[in-house]
């Protein structure tokens, strides 16, 4: 979510001269910068420290060559689907909440659900952006900077457009079912992988897995819309499963499925406005609930699932939903989560506990666990940085790129990307 401090400045800009020129005003008079999205993030990746950027774009796709479109990184990935499809395009790699900025969905890896696809980034082929000193830099896929800006945590500049690599347009139909936890654990990649779309909810105390499975299909005709996976069905499942005790209710009797239709529709089938959306942030902080996404290898699955497993069952009370599952592949990008390794998301939402993240860090350690950057950090900034190799060249990269710190917030403090945070000289 875009969280801002005080004292905030608004500013209104359109088109690279004018977002430049704020650049270089705010880089004069020593104050931070970011840009407004559309607001859907859990951290403070997007925290406005003085001056807020709100951008006028337009409102369509700026060119297409082949399968490659580049559009202004303000549009919503559910408008750009809804663009691609009149030029016979769609993207395979996209978020489900259709409001979610491109630009948002690259700062943070964003990811879908699909063991067969990497995170949104992996569709970037070329950036456009507006360093912190003012000046405008293309870089694409073959720069050597281009394995930091592909997932940038906005620290970078305002990216101003990008390319995308698009598959030919495609409907999906999905199957939705309900099996075992048991069954699911005894190959999860597997379980994962065995269709193209995939993605999955977990039950810890009905010990159950609903899964919501898609491939491509020919023009089905007549369209049917998906469950979506945290929908009124599962409220009312698992209101029944923990509150009466009926978990047979977290069924296929009750869940199966069969939906067909458009893949922007499909594959981004959460509609909340971003209104709703800020309020939900305000009403959880209030509530001082949190929602979390671990990344640890998918190779580590099988092995650490047992164990999540115990763990939810020892802190039902403190989970307040049930946890999604998902898979990506491996990438390349410098802090990505996926980087050097097919990932296991999981989704976690819960009430904020010291002893449930203190205990939930401790077992994520123990599988070398990421987060996903636009939710709660359920790892210390010590133990994220280590996590990647190339962090050092990332911090390099970004000093680079903006030497005066014009896009540093509390994130970047945090994780020591920035003077504020960093960390200590080793002695």
């Amino acid at each position: 979510m875009t969280r801002t401090v005080d004292p905030v400045h608004t500013l209104a800009v359109r088109g690279e001269e004018e977002i430049a020129e704020a650049v270089r005003r705010a880089r004069a008079e020593g104050r931070g910068i970011r840009v407004l999205g559309a607001g859907g993030s859990k951290s403070e990746v997007t925290q406005v420290p003085h001056t807020a950027l709100r951008i006028r774009e337009p409102d369509r796709i700026l060119r297409v060559e082949g399968r490659e479109a580049t559009v202004p990184t303000g549009i919503t990935t559910g408008r750009l689907q809804e663009l691609l499809r009149r030029e016979g395009l769609a993207l395979a790699t996209v978020g489900e909440w259709r409001n979610a900025t491109i630009a948002g969905s690259i700062a943070t890896a964003t990811h879908g659900g699909s063991a067969h696809h990497g995170i949104v980034s992996t569709s970037v082929r070329r950036v456009r952006l507006v360093d912190g000193t003012g000046a405008i830099r293309d870089v694409d896929r073959h720069h050597p900077d281009f394995t930091h800006l592909a997932v940038n945590l906005g620290a970078f500049g305002v990216l101003t457009e990008v390319t995308l690599a698009c598959d030919p347009h495609f409907f999906l139909r999905m199957e939705t079912d309900v099996i075992p936890f048991q069954e699911y654990l005894e190959d999860p990649v597997a379980q994962e992988s065995r269709v193209e779309f995939h993605a999955s909810v977990w039950m810890p105390d009905a010990a159950r897995v609903i899964r919501f499975g898609g491939e491509r299909t020919d023009d089905p005709g007549r369209r049917s819309r998906r469950h979506t996976r945290f929908g009124k069905w599962l409220a009312m499942a698992r209101f029944v499963a923990r509150r009466l005790g009926f978990h047979r209710t977290v069924s296929s009797w009750l869940f199966r499925k069969t939906s067909v239709g458009d893949a922007g529709q499909m594959l981004s089938p959460l509609i909340v406005p971003p209104r709703v959306v800020h309020f939900r942030h305000r009403a959880n902080e209030v509530r001082r609930r949190r929602a979390g996404e671990l990344a640890i290898p998918a190779s580590a699955a099988a092995e650490a699932l047992p164990r999540f497993e115990a763990f939810f069952r020892r802190h039902l009370t403190t989970l307040n939903n049930p946890i999604g599952l998902r898979m990506n592949a491996a990438d390349d990008f410098a802090v990505s989560p996926c980087e050097g390794r097919a990932t296991l998301w999981l989704d976690i939402f819960y009430d904020a506990d010291p002893v449930f993240e203190r205990e939930l860090a401790a077992l994520a350690d123990d599988f070398e666990g990421r987060c996903h950057w636009g939710k709660a950090l359920a790892l210390p900034p010590g133990t994220l940085r280590r996590r990647y190799t190339r962090w050092d060249a990332f911090a390099e990269a970004r000093r680079r790129y903006d030497p005066d710190e014009v896009f540093a917030n509390a994130f970047t403090h945090r994780l020591g990307l920035t003077s504020r945070g960093a960390p200590a000289p080793a002695p």
